[in-house]
């Protein structure tokens, strides 16, 4: 029931369209939701990875240097940012927006207030922004 209550909330606040993935994860790194952005980027639709654990589609993610900071998301309460510089691909696409099929991203898994033991992650297309800064390197 609480779960189904936390993801009718976080719907209702979340509007699924947004140029950003979401994907929210409960404390055994499970999704629970899935956006149309992910959903279109990855070519995996919700309903096939809703109740599944993400490294189980991932298994990149079983890294101690992905697993202890989602693990701190939770025990610490504070976000943690994954870098287009040091975390290329934290959930690789099939293509993005402008039809590269590479996607630096910028992810940020954030603790949910008033939902203890979930994390959302919000991963965003910084492509344009790392190139530009690589070619002035």
């Amino acid at each position: 029931m609480y779960r189904d209550h936390f993801i009718t909330e976080l719907r209702r606040r979340l509007p699924d369209d947004l140029p950003v993935g979401l994907c929210v994860l409960d404390d055994q790194m499970r999704v629970t939701d899935w956006n149309r952005t992910l959903a279109k980027w990855t070519g995996i639709d919700a309903e096939q990875i809703q109740s599944e654990l993400l490294v189980d589609f991932y298994p990149h993610l079983k890294a101690p240097r992905y697993q202890q900071r989602l693990k701190d998301v939770l025990s610490k309460n504070l976000p943690v940012v994954f870098s287009a510089a040091i975390h290329k691909h934290f959930i690789p696409v099939q293509a993005t927006e402008s039809g590269r099929g590479l996607m630096y991203q910028e992810t940020v898994a954030h603790p949910i207030p008033g939902f203890p033991g979930y994390v959302v992650i919000t991963i965003s297309d910084v492509t344009a922004r790392y190139l530009q800064t690589e070619a002035l390197r």
